[in-house]
């Protein structure tokens, strides 16, 4: 962490359920979201409401996990049930069940699961934002994030525990306004627009019927 914070890199993902290291880890971590990381890690794979060590430092992004159906993340490994860690300092969520990943054995390529993959999901929305938007700093980026979201199948003690909803990379990118018209576009369901919507010479931009737009 130290290493890739002399780069000053925009975002930083990890999977860490425990910290090994104490304070000189934590140390790293606080350095890098205070250098304007968006620091990113996901929220464990217990299966039970509690409090992850990451949320002790201001702004990190704790990412929970999510099935087929947008439930919380849960499924039996060898006989053994792994399910996603919820609590009040989830940020947000992503799907965490059988995805495909790249492996150095066999083909290069294998299916996993758990909140570990969740996290460079989220990763990979807020390096879209940066991209599409790069005046925005690390507070503007988690705002996005937090906001570009699906809702969340939950239930009993889950409810409300497991961040702001399923992380949605089209309603991250234009909930700030331009991005969607960058080509042809139709907005559909409900979507979120905090600046000026500019639509280009010959691009469209359709509101399909029904659609909730809020600004």
């Amino acid at each position: 962490i130290k290493y890739a914070a002399t780069f000053h890199p925009d975002i930083i993902v990890t999977a860490m359920d425990q910290n090994p290291r104490g304070g000189h880890l934590s140390n790293a971590i606080q350095e890098a979201v205070d250098d304007g990381a968006v620091y990113i890690n996901g929220a464990g794979n217990s299966g039970y409401w509690e409090h992850h060590w990451l949320e002790a430092i201001d702004q990190v992004v704790l990412v929970g996990g999510t099935d087929y159906e947008d439930g919380r993340w849960h499924e039996i490994v060898l006989g053994e049930p792994y399910l996603s860690t919820y609590g009040p300092f989830v940020t947000v969520s992503a799907p965490a069940s059988g995805l495909k990943i790249a492996v150095p054995w066999g083909s290069g390529y294998d299916t996993q699961s758990g909140t570990s993959f969740a996290g460079p999901i989220v990763a990979g929305v807020a390096a879209l934002v940066k991209s599409a938007y790069p005046h925005m700093d690390r507070d503007d980026i988690i705002w996005m994030i937090k906001r570009g979201v699906d809702p969340i199948i939950a239930t009993g003690d889950t409810l409300n525990w497991m961040g702001t909803g399923r992380t949605n990379a089209y309603r991250a990118l234009t909930m700030y306004g331009n991005v969607a018209t960058l080509a042809d576009t139709t907005w559909a369901h409900e979507l979120w627009v905090g600046g000026d919507v500019i639509v280009p010479d010959h691009r469209t931009l359709t509101i399909a019927a029904g659609t909730t737009v809020n600004v």
